[in-house]
């Protein structure tokens, strides 16, 4: 008798733990998912952000807690600025709830990129995207708005008004820099070791796992991308993409009304198109192993004047032009 309470005391126990464990992982499933870790902005919680005027303080916090995914918070800030305050918040939060429940019963993740252009177009666009394999860009709401909504206007500049709305208020998660800190830089300028030692290099080399967000350091437009490498497939001599760039994006950007010209080399993929306008902090594709390659790792190479002129009189220091970039 003492034996079977025991055992069925055991039961019991066991019984209700897995009804917590289960209740736990449902509630983080409805929570947290399916937004990735990324964010737009560097929001952190509760905590205040320095410049923040108070009255979008107040929507801050209760965005933040009306929403059912905390990391929409700054979203929500952008949106309601772009709508020119005429929009209630509570209107936006029902509105990111929806998508929030809707994209975790599809089972289709998202990123707060994602939510922003969804808030626009619906549960519709959501499924266009995973329909048409699309990553999010400028260049897929034009796409959108072309082929579903048979317009030609300006709309899908939404985002970009959003994005540069949360810009205004809050600090970037990468502050201007290519990838999110911390990172260690394997390759330096003008050449490989930081002492000055190596051979010669063109850029800054930043180890990072294939996949890794690479991100705009500036306001800007894209000028060419290169797409047909094997993203694992770099080593030394592969001269896939434009002289070993490997999978590439080229974007110029304008600083003391000078234009500068950026290379994102030997990426797993682009996320952006030639024609994109982009901004500052956005992502534009993921890091990689492609073409004239010994590892994983972002490339970051700056030119000024003509992206054409390939030679060494218009080469630009990353470590100079990006700030905080070569702090180790």
């Amino acid at each position: 008798m003492k034996k079977a309470v025991i055992l069925l005391g055991l039961t019991v126990f066991m019984i209700m733990f897995f009804v917590v464990m289960v209740g736990e992982a449902f509630s983080r499933l409805v929570n947290d998912t399916p937004i990735s870790n990324e964010s737009v902005c560097a929001y952190e919680g509760e905590a205040e952000i320095d410049g923040l005027d108070l009255e979008t303080q107040n929507i801050k916090e209760a965005a933040h807690h009306e929403l059912s995914n905390k990391s929409l918070t700054n979203a929500v800030i952008g949106i309601y600025l772009t709508e020119k305050k005429e929009m209630p918040v509570s209107d936006i939060v029902k509105a990111m709830n929806d998508l929030h429940e809707y994209a975790v019963k599809s089972k289709k993740p998202l990123t707060a990129y994602e939510y922003i252009q969804a808030y626009k177009y619906g549960t519709d666009y959501i499924e266009w995207l995973y329909g048409n394999n699309l990553v999010i860009s400028l260049s897929a709401n034009k796409q959108y708005m072309k082929e579903v909504l048979k317009k030609d206007n300006d709309d899908y500049s939404f985002y970009v008004r959003v994005m540069s709305n949360i810009n205004d208020q809050c600090v970037t998660v990468t502050d201007g820099l290519p990838l999110k800190k911390p990172f260690t830089i394997t390759g330096w300028f003008p050449s490989y070791g930081k002492d000055g030692t190596g051979d010669k290099h063109n850029g800054i080399d930043v180890g990072v796992p294939i996949g890794t967000p690479v991100y705009a350091i500036g306001d800007g437009e894209v000028v060419k991308t290169w797409n047909n490498c094997d993203p694992k497939g770099g080593k030394l001599g592969n001269m896939c993409g434009m002289q070993g760039t490997g999978n590439c994006v080229l974007y110029k950007i304008e600083q003391a009304n000078k234009v500068y010209y950026v290379y994102a080399m030997h990426l797993e993929k682009p996320e952006v198109n030639a024609g994109d306008h982009i901004i500052k902090g956005q992502r534009i594709g993921t890091s990689g192993n492609s073409g004239n390659s010994s590892g994983a790792h972002l490339h970051t190479e700056i030119r000024s004047d003509d992206a054409s002129i390939y030679g060494d009189e218009n080469i630009v220091n990353p470590c100079d032009f990006i700030e905080g970039f070569c702090d180790q």
